[in-house]
């Protein structure tokens, strides 16, 4: 594949993701299976476009582009094909330049597009977090109702992957339209490990659901992963306020500042 046709690819496939990491070979010594400019793309998902040669030298800068993606951060590495380095008999080696191109920010995984989501996805978007809007309602999550969302999902409550959804650099939110359908999502997030996950419902919703968890069998410690109720004190009562305490929050634990008590009104703040 050409430059031209990989990058003209590149650009729209990744029009359906949050970012993706470039790997390019930048030189190379004795016997290698592809040529210095070589280039590969990985995606969220781990899905992947062009190749760097295939073999164990392509899988071991696969699994060094995941940490790219977890880390955000870009490197070049070398690798030898050699039995001692990647297992490969070719003898020779190939430095490779491992390229993060997504946000800095964080990528916002918004189960629910009700009232709360459209102020919540438009503030998360002009700071610079990538989208993704999640609701099992088709008509809640599409583009025209989520111009500032990077990616909408029509999601299939009884068919849920969520791990290619999520990494450490997702932030989650539950805002769904029913304690139940969050209890459902909320039951399958748990099972990956996404940077935060805030949880939307009064202080009874949470206890309630906190204990429902527990009888599925989760143990204290990774319910206590759970920042719920959601979203940090300034006496929000709208949507949009409620939003942007949420949005507060988010940034607070992605720089590590110590947490407040929670107590929006949440009796409020889960009708809405």
């Amino acid at each position: 594949m050409d430059d031209i046709k990989f990058f003209n690819e590149l650009t729209e496939k990744n029009k359906s993701y949050n970012g993706f990491v470039l790997l390019t070979v930048t030189s190379t010594t004795g016997s290698v299976p592809r040529r210095v400019g070589s280039k590969m793309a990985l995606f969220p998902d781990g899905s992947i476009l062009g190749t760097i040669g295939g073999g164990t030298l392509e899988n071991e800068a696969i699994k060094d582009a995941h940490k790219s993606f977890d880390g955000k951060t870009s490197f070049s590495k070398t690798y030898y094909l050699t039995e001692k380095g990647t297992g490969a008999t070719c003898g020779g080696s190939a430095e490779v330049f491992i390229d993060y191109n997504g946000s800095t920010s964080g990528d916002l995984l918004i189960f629910g597009g009700g009232h709360i989501g459209l102020p919540l996805s438009k503030f998360a978007s002009d700071l610079d977090f990538k989208v993704t809007i999640a609701d099992p309602r088709e008509e809640f999550a599409s583009r025209e109702r989520f111009p500032h969302a990077n990616k909408c999902v029509h999601l299939n409550l009884d068919k849920m992957n969520l791990s290619p959804m999520i990494s450490s650099n997702t932030f989650v939110v539950l805002i769904s339209h029913s304690h139940e359908v969050d209890f459902t999502i909320v039951s399958e997030v748990l099972k990956t490990s996404p940077h935060y996950i805030g949880m939307i419902g009064s202080s009874k919703k949470v206890k309630h659901t906190f204990s429902r968890l527990e009888e599925r069998g989760f143990s204290k410690e990774e319910i206590s992963r759970i920042y719920a109720p959601i979203g940090l004190d300034i006496g929000a009562e709208s949507p949009a306020e409620i939003a942007l305490a949420i949005m507060a929050e988010i940034i607070a634990v992605r720089e590590k500042k110590e947490q407040p008590t929670y107590c929006i009104d949440k009796k409020r703040s889960a009708s809405l």
